[in-house]
């Protein structure tokens, strides 16, 4: 049936028939007037959704989505300009299923078109892939382990001298178990990195003398290229917070690539140079370059230049991708360029603290989002450390040490606050906060678990356990229930019994403004609640610096940063909550 909705253009915009051409494509397409109704949607994108046409007239973007994506589609819409198209992840709500799909926005005049590209396939492949790649690296590790043992031995002299015959076809065997050795790592370091499972241990690093044994440890690949290496460094010493054995690797793989594409007989320099608040490690070549093709593959997975030449060079094409993730979980970034005269140049950024030792929090502060945050912290002189948002179901890259987790407003998006509570709870480690940016104002919000409901009692109780980790008290805790007085509630606070009193009041009332308990349960899943009431709610938590608990808050994390601007004071309050919290969680 032709749709009674009709997508409106100014004249000029399209000179074809949009309709007959969006209709013949595979992709998914709606049309939004400027009032963000829907005029007009193709038959992919009714078919994405499951419904029929008419369901789409005059319906907005946001409520075509699951709720726990609406906020993040609202800043989206938001943003789009006719210069600045919005691209994001989102869940439609798919009749008895979920679909992850991408979303891009575009103006065209006073119209918005939404283009939607299903990822839910493509999610469970990569899934099944890296089931795959874990059996096959892990069934694949002991054999080869034993064979290369036994043709060491064999090399050794063990079982007796080997003929001259023997003893070449024994070493290219060997060597070729070594090459397979080093492509296992490589995939399982990339498995790790990508499920967040890479475990970071920061401390103390002196970088002169890393780059000098990384040096060291390459100097027999680089000859075996007919390559020397040299360096050269602005600063006679220098220390950075990071893992000595992550930045070794990363060294390692820049030194071995710069080594293979550089002529025979050529050389390889090491630059350490110092930029503000930070520390720049150069590799350079004099090897013909990355083709223009090529520049936007150098740091995927299994990326190397597609002709003869650089085939034969071997390689996994992991090792830059490794790097990448290594330096970024690092709070770095990492890079690229043509070196003058010839070759490329790869560089690293990573913060220092020189001379400094670790902050009262014990490890780096990590500040996922926006940047001000990390100045705040730095001015306590508490080390610390902004990644930007995991997308695509990545985890946050948390550090051995990692004790205070920031999640600024910018973050929010893509179930961000949610992913890094539920990853930080099960991990053990002790908190997440919620902070925003007013200005001249600021607020942050402890958040020591963000549950489903019903809460499993278990989480419930390790989350209380966690708001009530290194607090001061006289007497037995004090918790505030603050939802429906149900069934839920007075079970789950006669659960809570050995741990805390518990009170259950209902949202708005007199008790839930005062929160002068040791911590707030926020049970957002009954019907009680409404927008301003849990902004209040928010607000009052933040303002006593009381810490808060959440069930059933999936679609809650926009309006909990509403109630923190709500609750915004000057700088220096926040500043001395953060002093407060590195002295509460500095636990080595």
């Amino acid at each position: 049936m032709r749709p009674a909705f009709r997508a409106r253009f100014p004249r000029g915009v399209l000179t074809v028939d949009f309709e007959k051409l969006a209709e013949s494509v595979p992709a998914a397409i709606a049309v939004f007037d400027g009032a963000g109704a829907c005029t007009w949607a193709n038959r992919e994108f009714r078919r994405m959704l499951g419904v029929d046409a008419p369901a789409f007239n005059r319906a907005r973007l946001p409520d075509m989505v699951a709720a726990t994506s609406r906020d993040s589609v609202e800043r989206a819409w938001a943003s789009v300009g006719p210069d600045a198209p919005a691209r994001l992840e989102a869940t439609l709500p798919t009749g008895d299923r979920a679909a992850v799909v991408s979303l891009a926005l575009a103006r065209v005049g006073d119209s918005t078109v939404a283009f939607a590209a299903d990822l839910t396939e493509q999610r469970r492949m990569e899934r099944l892939k890296d089931e795959f790649i874990s059996v096959v690296n892990h069934e694949l590790r002991t054999p080869l382990t034993s064979i290369s043992g036994a043709l060491g031995l064999m090399l050794g002299g063990v079982v007796g001298e080997l003929p001259a015959q023997a003893r070449s076809l024994a070493d290219v065997a060997h060597k070729n178990c070594g090459r397979l050795a080093r492509l296992i790592d490589d995939m399982l370091d990339v498995q790790k990195i990508e499920s967040g499972n890479v475990s970071l241990s920061i401390v103390p690093v002196e970088l002169v003398s890393t780059i000098q044994a990384a040096i060291e440890a390459s100097s027999a690949f680089a000859a075996h290229y007919g390559v020397t290496v040299a360096m050269s460094s602005e600063v006679a010493s220098l220390t950075a917070h990071a893992d000595p054995d992550r930045l070794h690797q990363v060294l390692s793989n820049l030194l071995s690539n710069a080594a293979k594409y550089s002529p025979t007989g050529g050389r390889v320099d090491v630059a350490l140079r110092l930029v503000p608040g930070g520390a720049r490690v150069e590799v350079s070549d004099r090897g013909s370059g990355i083709s223009e093709e090529f520049r936007e593959r150098v740091f995927g997975k299994f990326a190397q230049a597609d002709s003869s030449t650089t085939r034969r060079k071997g390689g996994t094409g992991l090792g830059l991708a490794i790097s990448k993730a290594i330096v970024e979980g690092l709070g770095g970034t990492i890079g690229f360029c043509a070196r003058e005269g010839g070759g490329t140049t790869f560089h690293f950024e990573i913060p220092t603290r020189e001379g400094s030792a670790l902050s009262a929090l014990g490890a780096p502060l990590l500040v996922v989002g926006d940047g001000r945050p990390l100045a705040w912290a730095e001015s306590l002189g508490l080390a610390a450390r902004r990644v930007q948002p995991p997308v695509g179901g990545q985890r946050l890259m948390l550090g051995d040490t990692t004790r205070w987790v920031l999640v600024t407003e910018s973050a929010v998006a893509g179930g961000v606050l949610a992913g890094a509570l539920r990853q930080v709870g099960l991990s053990g480690r002790v908190c997440v906060g919620a902070v925003v940016d007013c200005g001249d104002k600021s607020a942050v919000l402890e958040l020591a678990g963000w549950l489903d409901a019903p809460p499993v009692p278990a989480e419930l109780a390790a989350a209380v356990r966690r708001a009530l980790a290194g607090r001061q008290r006289a007497g037995a805790a004090r918790g505030v229930w603050v939802g429906g007085v149900n069934s839920v509630a007075t079970v789950n606070a006669a659960i809570l019994g050995p741990v805390a009193e518990i009170d259950v009041v209902r949202p708005g009332s007199p008790c839930d403004g005062r929160f002068s308990a040791d911590f707030v349960v926020l049970d957002l899943s009954p019907s009680d609640w409404s927008a301003e009431a849990l902004g209040a709610a928010v607000g009052s938590a933040a303002e006593c610096g009381c810490p808060v608990i959440t069930v059933g808050g999936a679609s809650a994390a926009g309006i909990i940063f509403d109630g923190l601007r709500a609750a915004a004071a000057p700088h220096a309050r926040l500043l001395e909550r953060l002093r407060g919290l590195g002295d509460r969680v500095g636990v080595s």
